[in-house]
């Protein structure tokens, strides 16, 4: 004999999924870490405007997610919109590298401390 399940029933079945894909996606962070990004600063070929989008898709979904990236070193550090962050970093390397964000590649080689304080928290 089948199971029958009234529209009621389905209803409820189907809100409860969309909750626990809710709480799922507010436990998962996305984080990007790229050369290119946003500013005009960063912004050398066709990889900021993927990176960005990608990183507004990615947020629109209902993720927290945080674009790092070689920034413009007269803008904010941070910025918040939403779930989408900015993280403009190596700001003191652009500062003496104007020629834009491949001038200083070499000094910029490190990883932000926050993503390495996340990452050894990755399994």
């Amino acid at each position: 004999m089948g199971t029958f399940i009234t529209s009621a029933a389905f209803g409820r079945m189907e809100m409860q999924r969309a909750a626990v894909a809710q709480r799922s996606a507010s436990d998962i962070q996305f984080h990007i870490l790229s050369f290119e990004g946003p500013d005009g600063y960063a912004r050398a070929g066709g990889i900021a405007s993927r990176i960005t989008g990608l990183s507004e898709a990615i947020a629109e979904a209902g993720f927290e997610t945080h674009l790092w990236f070689v920034g413009d070193p007269d803008l904010s550090g941070h910025e918040n919109r939403g779930q989408f962050s900015w993280h403009r970093w190596c700001q003191w390397i652009s500062r003496y590298h104007s020629a834009g964000v491949y001038d200083g590649e070499k000094s910029a080689r490190t990883m932000p401390p926050r993503c390495r304080r996340q990452q050894s928290y990755s399994t």
